[in-house]
């Protein structure tokens, strides 16, 4: 499977993104200064670069029976390079957040708009799979109650299973389900990343990082999640300080010279063979290409596309999706008999099936995406738990009466 397959597909996806830019139904980022706009743009690009590694894994699972690697290192490294940038950028955006407030955060809102980000659609999509996993299953009940129970309780806390004992259940969604939960472990250790950056010391930063990498090096598992992915958020966070409080690296970031070199790092990243998944040279390029981006590189504009930027708008959408759409056309509907299919004639398929995956995910991001999104705007919950909370504790708030003053002589009017 040719790098020029996944090109012409991006070429192809543009042009979508194009046309749904027509229809005025979005809004995109302004891309002013206080935006880090080309992040903006950046997130479709890995939501699709996601897409091009499960695409070409789907013809492994469809033709050899196997959910592996397939297509070279470049597919490989597509799915790695998008996962690994997404967690710099929460890294990033989160640390920004914090470095912004200056200790005054508002946690209660911070959690809530996170819930009405991403609970939402994910529990369509969890709808989309139960519907799927029963209608294969001849709606049968395969599972005690009790044990469908703790199937579902499972997939609410991000962790793949089967539902009803249907086989490869998560595999309906590509497995990417197993990303959120290091997504909401990181949203939960924000309080504790707030103390440490509150000493403003690059000391402590420095050290956080290095912790990570030994963690990187040394691999364990804490609560189901492999603590090497904890550097990707790291990189992202010690970026934040530094695009904040190090803006000197901004005009050669800006250049010319540096989309060069940005470009440079990311194909060396898609092309570098990796044997062992503590290698920090991987990290390294990745991470000098997501520096640079941060920094407000747009890779000769093409990250400040208007067309770009609605890709970037659904990007979460297309990530949910596209493992959604590949099971349907190749597994669910078989509208093509993929093991009879030489990898070429598969390749072909490549673009109809990314469109077909944009278009189903700008409407999810219509018309659950964004509405829910606008409803978090408006912190329902955050004022009522804080109006509770000054409820419970008024009693305890109210001021001790205070003696009588005594009255002047001469001054009692008699």
């Amino acid at each position: 499977m040719g790098v020029e397959y996944s090109l012409l597909t991006l070429l192809c996806s543009v042009i979508v993104g194009t046309a749904l830019v027509r229809t005025g139904a979005f809004r995109l980022p302004e891309g002013g200064p206080s935006r880090f706009a080309t992040l903006d743009g950046l997130r479709g690009l890995l939501a699709l670069a996601v897409f091009f590694h499960h695409f070409a894994i789907t013809y492994s699972w469809k033709s050899a029976g196997a959910w592996a690697p397939f297509g070279g290192v470049c597919y490989t490294n597509y799915g790695r390079v998008g996962v690994a940038i997404f967690f710099m950028i929460t890294g990033f955006l989160f640390t920004g957040k914090i470095l912004k407030a200056r200790g005054k955060l508002d946690w209660c809102r911070l959690y809530e708009s996170r819930v009405f980000r991403i609970i939402p659609l994910y529990l369509f999509v969890l709808g989309c799979i139960s519907l799927i996993v029963f209608i294969d299953s001849g709606f049968v009940l395969k599972s005690s109650p009790g044990e469908l129970f703790h199937d579902y309780w499972r997939w609410l806390q991000f962790q793949s299973g089967s539902i009803n004992r249907f086989p490869c259940t998560n595999l309906i969604i590509a497995g990417v389900e197993w990303t959120l939960r290091y997504e909401w472990a990181f949203y939960l250790s924000l309080p504790l990343l707030a103390l440490v950056l509150s000493r403003g010391s690059w000391l402590l930063t420095g050290s956080l990082v290095l912790l990570c990498i030994t963690l990187r090096i040394y691999p364990r598992i804490y609560g189901g999640l492999l603590s090497g992915h904890f550097l990707l958020f790291a990189v992202g966070c010690a970026t934040a300080r530094l695009v904040t409080e190090r803006p000197g690296p901004m005009q050669f970031a800006r250049s010319h010279a540096g989309s060069f070199l940005a470009v440079g790092l990311l194909i060396a990243a898609i092309v570098y063979p990796i044997t062992d998944t503590r290698d920090l040279v991987h990290v390294a390029l990745i991470a000098g290409f997501f520096i640079i981006i941060a920094f407000g590189n747009s890779l000769f504009g093409l990250l400040r596309w208007k067309s770009v930027l609605l890709l970037g708008e659904i990007s979460f959408s297309i990530y949910l999706i596209h493992g959604l759409v590949l099971y349907l056309l190749f597994t669910h509907l078989k509208i093509a008999d993929v093991s009879q299919m030489d990898l070429t004639g598969y390749s072909f398929l490549m673009p109809f099936v990314a469109s077909l995956v944009i278009a189903s995910s700008a409407l999810t991001f219509l018309f659950i995406e964004r509405p829910f999104i606008d409803l978090g705007k408006e912190y329902r919950i955050s004022r009522g738990l804080g109006l509770v909370a000054s409820l419970i504790c008024r009693p305890f708030m109210r001021r001790a009466p205070q003696p009588p003053q005594s009255i002047p002589d001469g001054a009692s009017g008699q």
